[in-house]
C-alpha cells in the first residue's frame, strides 16, 4: 500500500471513530474497506476511570484499557489530497477514502464525484452494486433523500447481491426510526444471505433494531428463534446483540453469560476477553472473570488495566500477595488507578516486598525479637502457598466457563419440548426422583439419611435452580413447642443446570463461588 493510500485511510478510521459507531457494520466491500471497518465495528471502548474511596475496604477495577493504551494514536488523521487531485488517481483504495471523508464532512458533490469515479475503476457488476449500496445507505443518513431508498429496493432485485443490498436499505430504515419496515426488510436481507457468517450478522442487526422500537424482550425472543439456525462458530454477532438485550431488561448475568459465548467464538480477541470479565465480575462470576484476564494477560502481558482487574480479583479471593504482584505489575504500566489500588493495599495488608525488606532489616539488628525469624518464615509459606494455589484456580475457572458456556447454549437454543419427570441416578449413585409440570421441576433425593431438594424453572432446557436440604428441629425448639419443631427446608443454594446433548442434567452449586461443585443426573 503507498503512502498515500495510508494517509487516506488514517483520514477514513479517525473520522469512523469519532463518529461513534456512525457505521453499524460493512457487509459489502470484501477487499481493502471491509476489513477495516469491519475491525472498527466490532471495537468496544469504555472511557473513564472509577475512583477508589477511601471508606472503601476493597481495591476498584479499571472499566477499560483504551484510556491507558496507545489504541487511537495508530489512527490519528493525516493530511488527505484535494478531490481534484484525488480524481487523478485509479487507487480504488484512495478514491473510497476521499469519498467517505468528503460523506463525514458532508461535502456531497465531492463524494458524489469520488464514488463515480470509483465505478469507472471497477470492472466487476457485483462490485458495482455493493458499492452503490454502501454510498446509497451511509448517504442516506448524512442527507435524507427518499431516491436514496427506491434506488436500493431496485439493486435488490439482483439475486447475488440481494442480502447486501436489503441490509444496507434496513440500515437505512432503522435509521429512519421505521421500525417495523426495517424489520421486514432485515428479514429478507436475512433469508437472501448465503453464509452463517453474514447471516448472523444481520441477525444482530435485526435484534437490535427490534430492541431500539422499544421491544427488548421481543428482540431476545427474535434471536432466539434465529440462533439455532446459524452455526456454533457463527454466533458471535448473535451473542452479542443478545448481552445488549439482556442488559436493557436488567439482566446483568444473561447479558454477562452471552459475552463470554463471544469469547468462545474468539478466544484470542483482547477486547471480547476483557469485556466479558468486566460483565462476569459485576454479575458476581469472579472466578470466570479471573480465567479471562489471566488468559488476556497470556495475549497481551503488557496490558495493564487487566493486571488491574485481576489483582482486584485476587484481592476478592483473598490472596493478597498476588494481588500486590498484580497491582505492582500494572503501576509499572503507568496505570494510576492501579498505583491507587497499590498504595490502599499496601496501607492494609499484603506488602510482600516491603515486609521482606523490613524483615531483613530487622534480622540484621543485634538481638533481633525471635518474631522476626517467625514472620521471614512464615511470608515466604505465604508466598509460596499462593503460587501453589494459582493452577489451581484457573484450572476452576475454565471448568466453571465451560459449564456456563453449555448453560448459555441450552438457555437461548430451543430443542424441543423438556420433560424430565421420572427416575434418575446422580453420580454419586444417589437414586433422585424429579417432577416436571408447566416448565418447573423438584427433584428430591436421600443422601446420609438427609432428604435434599432441587427446584428450578427451564428456559429452553436451562435452568436456575436452588438446592435445600431437610433441617431437623433442634431439641430446644422442641421443647419450646415452635412451629419448625418438626423440621423445615434450610437455606437455599443456588445454582444452575442444564441438559446436554446426551440427555443427562448437568448440575452446579454455587455456595463458595470460588469453588463451585458439579453433579450430573442421568436417567435411571
Amino acid at each position: 500500500m503507498t503512502p498515500e493510500q495510508i494517509a487516506a485511510w488514517g483520514a477514513v478510521l479517525w473520522k469512523v471513530l469519532l463518529s461513534g459507531g456512525f457505521l453499524i457494520s460493512v457487509i459489502a466491500f470484501r477487499k481493502q474497506l471491509g476489513g477495516v471497518l469491519d475491525r472498527l465495528i466490532r471495537l468496544r471502548i469504555r472511557r473513564g476511570e472509577t475512583e477508589l474511596l477511601a471508606e472503601v475496604p476493597h481495591s476498584e477495577r479499571l472499566p477499560s484499557e483504551q484510556e491507558e493504551r496507545p489504541l487511537l494514536e495508530k489512527s490519528k488523521p493525516a493530511e488527505v489530497p484535494e478531490i481534484p487531485q484525488l480524481l487523478e488517481t485509479k487507487d480504488v483504495g484512495t478514491l473510497r477514502g476521499a469519498m467517505f471523508d468528503a460523506l463525514f464532512e458532508r461535502r456531497l458533490d465531492d463524494a458524489q464525484a469520488a464514488f463515480r469515479r470509483i465505478q469507472e475503476q471497477e470492472g466487476d457488476p457485483l462490485e458495482l452494486t455493493r458499492n452503490e449500496a454502501v454510498y446509497l445507505g451511509i448517504r442516506y443518513r448524512i442527507a435524507p433523500d427518499p431516491s436514496s431508498l427506491s434506488r436500493l429496493r431496485e439493486l435488490a432485485g439482483q439475486p447475488e447481491t440481494r442480502s447486501v443490498v436489503l441490509s444496507w436499505l434496513a440500515k437505512a430504515h432503522q435509521y429512519a426510526r421505521n421500525f417495523q419496515t426495517a424489520e421486514q426488510t432485515y428479514i429478507e436481507a436475512i433469508t437472501a444471505a448465503t453464509s452463517d457468517q453474514n447471516r448472523a450478522s444481520l441477525v444482530a442487526h435485526l435484534v437490535r433494531s427490534v430492541s431500539e422500537s422499544g421491544s427488548p424482550a421481543r428482540a431476545r425472543e427474535t434471536a432466539i428463534e434465529h440462533l439455532g439456525e446459524l452455526g456454533e462458530t457463527a454466533r458471535a454477532p448473535v451473542y452479542e446483540a443478545i448481552s445488549e438485550v439482556e442488559k436493557a431488561l436488567g439482566n446483568e448475568e444473561l447479558g454477562a453469560l452471552c459475552l463470554e459465548k463471544v469469547c468462545q467464538a474468539k478466544p484470542e480477541d483482547s477486547d471480547a476477553l476483557f469485556n466479558a470479565a468486566y460483565a462476569l465480575s459485576d454479575a458476581g462470576f469472579h472466578l470466570v472473570a479471573t480465567g479471562n484476564y489471566d488468559t488476556l494477560l497470556r495475549f497481551d502481558p503488557e496490558n495493564s488495566v487487566a493486571a488491574n482487574n485481576l489483582g482486584v480479583e485476587a484481592d476478592q479471593m483473598e490472596l493478597p500477595i498476588r494481588a500486590v504482584e498484580l497491582y505492582r505489575r500494572a503501576a509499572d504500566g503507568e496505570n494510576t488507578l492501579a498505583m491507587a489500588n497499590l498504595a490502599h493495599r499496601l496501607m492494609a495488608r499484603g506488602f510482600a516486598k516491603e515486609a521482606e525488606s523490613l524483615l531483613k532489616t530487622a534480622a540484621a539488628k543485634p538481638s533481633p525479637h525471635a518474631n522476626v525469624a517467625h514472620n521471614q518464615a512464615s511470608l515466604e509459606d505465604r508466598r509460596e502457598s499462593e503460587k501453589k494455589e494459582w493452577p489451581a484456580i484457573i484450572a476452576r475457572a475454565i471448568l466453571q466457563r465451560e459449564f456456563l458456556r453449555s448453560y448459555t447454549d441450552a438457555y437461548y437454543t430451543r430443542r424441543g419440548e423438556v420433560q424430565i419427570s421420572g427416575a434418575w441416578v446422580m453420580d454419586s449413585a444417589v437414586p433422585t426422583t424429579i417432577e416436571h409440570s408447566d416448565g418447573k421441576f423438584t427433584a428430591a433425593w436421600t443422601a446420609g439419611a438427609v432428604k435434599h431438594r432441587m427446584t428450578g424453572t427451564f428456559t429452553n432446557s436451562a435452568a436456575k435452580i436452588e438446592i435445600q436440604k431437610w433441617e431437623q428441629p433442634s431439641l430446644l425448639l422442641s421443647i419450646l413447642g415452635s412451629s419448625k419443631a418438626e423440621g423445615h427446608w434450610g437455606t437455599a443454594k443456588k445454582g444452575y443446570a442444564f441438559l446436554n446433548a446426551t440427555g443427562a442434567l448437568c448440575v452446579t452449586v454455587l455456595e463458595n463461588p470460588n469453588e463451585p461443585s458439579y453433579q450430573r443426573l442421568n436417567r435411571a
